[in-house]
């Protein structure tokens, strides 16, 4: 039990990394070392794991598995489906429970303090573009191309509109469709296997991250039912990108990882244009600007964003190690 103890845990650091933009929470499973044991484990939910599931014996090696993880045999056919379930359901609840706990938190932080949160925010993600250069396994005209077309579509599509208000910025200025809910969870779940961008920042780009974040506290913490649908189709939107668009998207990385990669930077980039921290507050949608005296709060932001920066970068750091070590 000890084992799958610290399975749980390391599922709350990647809650925790892919609850903030900016951070990966394949990056964070890079770090811990379980990165291709997620990759081997996600690639198993298929056709095959609902045939499973239907089967007793499926079970009994399931709850044999969940609390004596040391019997684990991935070389056996019989016995893969349950062990991948078993590694998936402990890490799953140690990435719900830190979830839980950033949707009680942000929000606050938010609204409370926009401007070095935002500040934290950009920072992450600046720092973030380095993760996938460095994933790059060549940068000639190609990649270029891309990145510059991913770039260019990504500023002007953040621009249309931030999404937020001027006044509290954990509010979003009108409900989306619930349709679009379901596609962001499809898309944003496919961060999981990819080091250097996380789910957060993808809600982020589409612009439901803080609809997301105060639909899920209004739920959970207000008990407010009403909002239960928008979850409910999220979490949909969540079951089928695993079942499909992770797949895709492991194909495009076998087949086109340089500029898959490249593409990633330029919308990552192209993002900062939503979550620069300084906004007119006089608009009705936040419209950048640059401060116009150096304030405590133009200071709280400045080292809010030099806290993101470093956390990105010691990630990074300890990421690197870890491949050398191993």
């Amino acid at each position: 039990m000890a084992a799958r103890f610290i399975l749980f845990l390391k599922g709350f650091c990647m809650g925790v990394a892919d609850v903030i933009p900016g951070v990966s929470g394949g990056t964070m499973a890079l770090i811990l070392g379980i990165y291709k044991r997620l990759i081997d484990a996600i690639s198993g939910v298929g056709l095959r794991l609902v045939r499973e599931v239907v089967t007793g014996s499926f079970w009994r090696r399931f709850f044999r598995l969940l609390v004596r993880p040391e019997e684990e045999d991935l070389g056996s056919p019989q016995q893969r489906p349950a062990a991948d379930a078993a590694f998936l359901a402990v890490l799953m609840l140690g990435i719900v429970a830190a979830v839980l706990t950033g949707v009680r938190i942000i929000p606050g932080l938010l609204e409370d303090h926009p401007e070095p949160t935002m500040g934290f925010f950009f920072g992450l993600v600046l720092a973030s573009v380095l993760l996938p250069y460095r994933l790059m396994a060549r940068r000639g005209w190609r990649e270029l191309l891309v990145f510059m077309m991913a770039l260019g579509a990504s500023f002007v599509i953040v621009g249309l509109g931030t999404g937020i208000t001027a006044g509290d910025p954990s509010q979003p200025v009108a409900e989306p469709a619930l349709a679009y809910i379901f596609l962001c969870g499809a898309v944003a779940i496919s961060a999981m296997i990819l080091p250097g961008i996380s789910g957060a920042f993808i809600l982020l780009l589409m612009g439901q991250y803080f609809y997301i974040v105060a639909t899920a506290r209004a739920i959970i913490y207000d008990r407010d039912l009403s909002q239960l649908p928008v979850l409910l189709v999220l979490l949909a939107g969540i079951a089928v990108g695993i079942l499909l668009f992770s797949r895709v998207l492991s194909w495009l990385l076998r087949h086109f990882h340089s500029p898959v990669m490249a593409v990633l930077m330029g919308l990552m980039l192209g993002s900062l244009r939503r979550i620069w921290p300084f906004k007119d507050e006089a608009a009705d949608v936040g419209v950048n600007r640059l401060p116009a005296v150096m304030d405590s709060s133009v200071i709280a932001t400045l080292s809010t964003f030099l806290v993101g920066l470093g956390v990105v970068l010691l990630l990074d750091y300890l990421g690197r190690r870890k491949q050398r070590a191993t």
